[in-house]
């Protein structure tokens, strides 16, 4: 199966989650992993606009607090395919 992976800088909502086109990419049989780099990018602005309330709720959304648990989940999933939103 083909992997895909986003990487962004602002939590994934449902306006971006529609943007990307991921359900799309889903229904073409890949794996979609989208990993979420705000907590430890930018916490002021996780903080000004209650990122954890905002962020879509999938289980293939991970919010990664540190620069290693964003290395941890990418090097795990081994996409063939990234997406850089940053």
């Amino acid at each position: 199966m083909n992997k895909i992976c986003f990487l962004v800088m602002s939590p994934l909502t449902k306006r971006d989650f529609k943007r990307f086109g991921i359900k799309e990419i889903k229904n073409l049989n890949y794996e979609v992993l989208v990993l979420d780099c705000t907590p430890f990018l930018d916490k002021k602005f996780e903080k000004y606009i209650c990122a954890e309330d905002i962020c879509i709720k999938e289980k293939n959304v991970i919010r990664c607090y540190s620069f290693f648990q964003l290395i941890k989940y990418f090097f795990e999933f081994r996409p063939n395919w990234t997406v850089y939103f940053i």
